[in-house]
């Protein structure tokens, strides 16, 4: 008899603890809903689209995406009891063809110790010792961030974990799920950096287009030494 008193006082407990679990994770996921619906407000705001909403574990991950300002975005928002970030990746209208990579210095991995074995240095002081920066051309890098572009990249750096910069666009992290309107903050500043990147590729390489023409223009019609006295003596020959 007292067998069957202890199975049933242990079915009772598992019941128990099991409803208990059952019950931290709806009041969770109910705080989580709520918090995400701010998101939602975030999305219809800035012109983006919901396109998912799904739940690992205890997170709950909410991706939007569509055009910002003319660049392909999207944003990954993960809420959870033991992890929190967002994640932002801004595309060019088409890659800049730099061999560009731009990365802050805090990373402290084998692959950045690797990386600052060749990155490139501006030569500014307040700059450099913030990014690694690496591209095939070291000049075209130099001449691509300007100061604009350089202020712009140590606001969007101050305002996020990590920055990383590409030839196809920009990832950036944030340690936390955020208020909303710090997010709108973050994406205005990407969404301005990539836009200001995007062009000065451009310039460069129209500037570089424009630099090749001429020197092939003027190549082409320069006569070589003598050849002009060689046609004169031909006509003055008499025939």
């Amino acid at each position: 008899m007292s067998d069957i008193w202890v199975m049933v006082a242990a079915a009772a407990f598992v019941a128990i603890f099991a409803t208990l679990i059952g019950l931290v994770v709806w009041f969770n996921r109910r705080r989580l809903r709520r918090a995400q619906e701010d998101y939602a407000d975030f999305a219809d705001e800035v012109g983006l689209t919901r396109l998912s909403d799904r739940w690992l574990f205890d997170s709950r991950l909410v991706r939007v995406g569509g055009l910002f300002e003319g660049h392909p975005v999207e944003i990954e928002m993960c809420q959870g009891r033991t992890r929190a970030y967002t994640r932002l990746e801004v595309d060019y209208p088409e890659p800049l063809g730099l061999g560009l990579r731009i990365q802050v210095e805090d990373d402290e991995g084998i692959w950045t110790r690797l990386m600052r074995l060749k990155e490139v240095e501006i030569g500014v002081p307040s700059f450099d010792p913030h990014f690694i920066l690496l591209s095939r051309d070291e000049e075209r890098l130099k001449s691509l961030l300007g100061m604009d572009l350089r202020r712009m990249l140590l606001d969007l750096k101050y305002a996020a974990a990590d920055v990383r910069i590409g030839d196809d666009g920009l990832y950036v992290l944030l340690e936390e799920a955020g208020p909303p309107d710090t997010l709108v903050r973050v994406l205005e500043l990407s969404s301005r950096l990539a836009t200001g990147l995007y062009r000065r590729a451009e310039e460069i390489t129209r500037s570089e287009e424009r630099e090749a023409q001429e020197a092939s223009s003027s190549g082409a019609f320069t006569p070589l030494p003598g050849t002009l006295t060689a046609i004169d003596a031909e006509q003055d020959r008499p025939t």
